[in-house]
C-alpha cells in the first residue's frame, strides 16, 4: 500500500469515527429530551383537576373520630391557632398579603366577604349555607355536599387569581386552608396539608355565586 492509499484509508477511518461520534451524541441528546418530556408530562398529569366531588383519596382510618356536637373552640390546640388573624388575603392592589379581620374585611370587596363567609360556613358546619353559595351551572355537573361537622379550619389564604382565568367569565380566586384534626366529613382529600382550590365567582340575579370550584392535586407532596 502506497503513501496516498494509507492517507486515504486513514482519512476515511477518521471520518467514520466522527460520524459515529456525531450519531451517538445525537442519540444521547434525543434520549435526554425524551426523558425530560416524560418527566414534564408525568408532573403535569399529576396535577389532576377534580371537582369537589368527595373522591376518597385517604384511608378512613387516618381521620379523627367524628363528633357531631363537638365544641371545636373547646379544643385548645385549635383555639390557640385561630386566636389571631388566621385568614389572609393576597389581592390585586400590590398591598401584599394582609390579615383579614372583622374591621377590614368589608374594605376588600363583596367577593372577599363572600369567600370569608364561606370559610365560616365550613367552620360552623353549616352545610346548607355552604351549598347555597353555588350556582345552577355548578350543580349541573356537581352534587351538593352532604352534612358535615364543624371544621377546625386554619391557615387560610385567599388569593386574587383573575389572571389565571382563561374563560374570562366571572372572577377567579385561589383558596387554600388546612383542617386541624380533620374527621373527613367535609374534606376527605386532605389530612394535615392543603390543596389549592380555584373558584370562579359570578353574579347570579345580583347575588354572588360559585360557578366552578376545582381542586388541584399535586403529584409530588
Amino acid at each position: 500500500m502506497n503513501e496516498n492509499e494509507r492517507n486515504g484509508f486513514s482519512g476515511s477511518s477518521k471520518n467514520a469515527k466522527k460520524r459515529i461520534i456525531i450519531v451517538l451524541v445525537c442519540v444521547l441528546v434525543t434520549l435526554c429530551v425524551l426523558f425530560a418530556a416524560v418527566f414534564v408530562i408525568d408532573y403535569f398529569e399529576g396535577a389532576v383537576n377534580e371537582e369537589n366531588s368527595g373522591i376518597q383519596t385517604i384511608s378512613p382510618d387516618e381521620f379523627y373520630p367524628v363528633i357531631w356536637d363537638e365544641d371545636i373552640y373547646a379544643d385548645k390546640d385549635y383555639s390557640d391557632i385561630v386566636a389571631g388573624e388566621f385568614i389572609r388575603y393576597d389581592g390585586q392592589n400590590n398591598e401584599g398579603i394582609v390579615g383579614i379581620n372583622e374591621e377590614n374585611v368589608n374594605k376588600k370587596g363583596e367577593e372577599v366577604v363572600f369567600l370569608v363567609d364561606m370559610i365560616y360556613d365550613i367552620i360552623n358546619g353549616d352545610y346548607e349555607s355552604y351549598n347555597a353559595r353555588f350556582s345552577e351551572k355548578y350543580y349541573s355537573s356537581n352534587a351538593p355536599v352532604e352534612k358535615f361537622t364543624k371544621q377546625k379550619v386554619y391557615d387560610v389564604t385567599i388569593t386574587y387569581a383573575q389572571a389565571e382565568n382563561k374563560t374570562g367569565n366571572g372572577t377567579m380566586y385561589c383558596l387554600e386552608y388546612k383542617i386541624l384534626k380533620n374527621n373527613g366529613t367535609f374534606r376527605n382529600d386532605i389530612l394535615n396539608g392543603s390543596k389549592k382550590q380555584y373558584i370562579i365567582l359570578t353574579k347570579d340575579s345580583g347575588d354572588i355565586k360559585i360557578d366552578s370550584l376545582v381542586t388541584v392535586t399535586p403529584q409530588f407532596k
